[in-house]
């Protein structure tokens, strides 16, 4: 027979932290390791025996909505005698934020709930990283092309306000292979988070600023108008004036700028692809009565037509907006 002696040494024997809960959520038992994690500052719900887990839930979730939804997690344990529940919850330490996996299952004789609670903190992170790293380009920071399409749709398949456009820009760096080709893919890529430093302030809070690859950028503005998106787009022109600080040397670089809006996306073979992009390929027909819907990429290439029309117009790598490149002025510099 397994004395409560017996009970208590093996949930003290285990490394996760343990509460027993009666069939009121009155706090039968805590092992050893959920003591010890107390008393280091880890507190999932802030109890010891005889008080109430429900109360304590409730009582600590007036600053943290995750505790609320543990409460009610147990209350419904305890009312439908469920075969388990589950909850991943932040909690604050004096080390900072951690998270805890947190399941619960019925006792196998009576009535209560046994509640298991597991820092998970370091997969937490991990698959946070995953995550960022999926959406993200690891040379600038920025939002990579998959994040940028997924918003440019939902962007679009938003009716906006009155008054309201969804634009989007088109940033291509003119001539940037020849830093590359002259100093290196080291200080190509601090030269291109310099850029994405420059276009960020001009973008500040109006939009979302995206690297869409090689030395390319986008920016999405979805409440934005016309003459308001033309500011934005001077500004971004005019932001490498000065030369960039990358790796020790001094780049001069400038950039062509495409504008296009939500509201007059257009789709078909006469619309460009981006700077250094391959056509699509060939669409099925489709019935002419009906329009296409409008999609990220037809945007980016209604955008990047603009500059490959402006560079036609040049004859050369000039800005659709600004000044053309300057030459080299030192070893240092391009």
């Amino acid at each position: 027979m397994i004395t409560d002696d017996v009970a208590a040494a093996v949930l003290d024997s285990l490394p996760s932290r343990i509460a027993v809960l009666g069939p009121d959520g009155t706090v039968i038992r805590l092992n050893d390791a959920w003591r010890r994690s107390a008393a280091a500052g880890l507190v999932v719900v802030p109890v010891r025996p005889g008080t109430s887990w429900l109360a304590a839930c409730e009582a600590g979730a007036q600053g943290s909505s995750p505790l609320r939804a543990l409460g009610a997690l147990t209350r419904r344990m305890l009312n439908s005698r469920r075969d388990h529940g589950h909850i991943e919850l932040p909690v604050t330490t004096p080390r900072g934020e951690r998270w805890v996996d947190v399941r619960i299952r019925p006792l196998s004789r009576g009535d209560g709930l046994v509640v298991v609670a597991d820092d998970v903190t370091e997969r937490h992170d991990h698959e946070k990283a995953l995550r960022h790293r999926a959406t993200h380009d690891p040379v600038t920071g920025l939002p990579n092309r998959s994040a940028l399409r997924d918003l440019i749709d939902a962007a679009l398949g938003t009716r906006p306000a009155e008054g309201d456009d969804v634009g989007l820009l088109f940033l291509d760096l003119d001539e940037f292979r020849l830093v590359n080709r002259r100093f290196g893919y080291a200080v190509g890529d601090a030269a291109l988070q310099a850029a994405a430093r420059r276009f960020q302030e001009a973008v500040s809070s109006e939009g979302v600023l995206g690297h869409w690859g090689g030395d390319q950028f986008v920016v999405v503005t979805t409440r934005t108008s016309r003459p308001a998106a033309m500011v934005l787009a001077d500004q971004l022109s005019s932001c490498l004036a000065e030369p960039l600080e990358a790796d020790g040397r001094d780049v001069r670089i400038t950039v062509s700028v495409g504008l296009a809006f939500g509201s007059t996306l257009r789709s078909g073979p006469d619309i460009a692809p981006p700077p250094g992009e391959d056509a699509p390929a060939a669409s099925p027909p489709l019935d002419p009565s009906v329009p296409p819907p409008p999609d990220a990429m037809a945007l980016v290439r209604m955008a990047g037509e603009e500059i490959v029309r402006a560079r036609a117009r040049s004859q050369g790598p000039l800005t659709a907006r600004s000044g053309p490149p300057q030459p080299p002025e030192s070893d240092n510099s391009i």
